[in-house]
């Protein structure tokens, strides 16, 4: 909901949420939550610096990217620490496209990142517990059971359900070397194709996903070859 570039998980990639009651001079006041984060890594020794884009610098390399989502009554500042991330599968994930794209969504900015675990001699949950013991919580509450069930229900029907993770997303235009088409409230529209043009206008309002478009074509009784090919000008790289 806080929107942004993309965020990368894995393993051992920690994240950190700070919820307070908005006041103004919080929006997009990152060095105002993520101080107790650095004066930890301070204590440390590992000497991270503030970029101009709110993220977290050691070396130069990026180690933290950062958000934030109010709804006026209270304000999430939420960011990543990369611990000891797959570097070579985030770069592959994040690799940039061979096709155009026309979008009013925040692309992400490419930056050189590192690992904190290069700079740090203990192991995840060292790491882990050392922030917890040096950062001055006021509060600290445990969720009970049921505040837990609830938040896996909303996980499995809201965040984990193709209509939010695809069609939540912003109208947006992809042009490769033999179509064009468009995405709204997640769904595939056509603007023009070279290769199969009757047989992609079919799939016009089908949720654009690999599965969803599988499916149609198959109930449209498109031939094996027709639909691996037609998958291939959709969603190759």
């Amino acid at each position: 909901m806080s929107g942004g570039g993309t965020v990368y998980h894995d393993s051992e990639n920690l994240c950190f949420g700070i919820i307070s009651p908005f006041e103004e001079f919080k929006v997009n006041n990152y060095r105002y939550f993520n101080e107790p984060i650095v004066a930890a890594l301070n204590k440390m020794d590992i000497a991270v610096d503030y970029s101009s884009r709110n993220d977290l610098l050691l070396g130069g390399k990026k180690v933290s990217g950062n958000a934030q989502f109010t709804n006026r009554k209270n304000i999430l500042s939420h960011g990543t620490l990369l611990f000891n991330a797959d570097l070579i599968a985030l770069r592959q994930a994040l690799k940039a496209n061979k096709y155009q794209i026309e979008t009013k969504a925040v692309s992400s900015v490419r930056s050189e990142v590192c690992n904190l675990c290069d700079f740090y001699t203990g192991d995840f949950n060292d790491f882990y517990s050392f922030l917890l013991n040096n950062i001055n919580f006021s509060e600290t509450m445990t969720l009970a059971q049921n505040e837990t069930a609830e938040i896996e229900i909303l996980m499995k029907e809201k965040y984990m359900s193709l209509e939010w993770i695809i069609g939540k997303s912003p109208k947006t235009l992809i042009q490769t070397e033999v179509a064009s088409w468009s995405i709204n409230n997640g769904l595939f529209q056509l603007i023009n194709s070279q290769r199969f043009a009757d047989e992609i206008k079919m799939l016009n309002g089908v949720l654009f996903e690999s599965n969803a478009l599988k499916a149609k074509m198959s109930t449209l009784g498109f031939s094996v070859d027709i639909q691996q090919k037609i998958s291939e000008i959709l969603f190759s790289d």
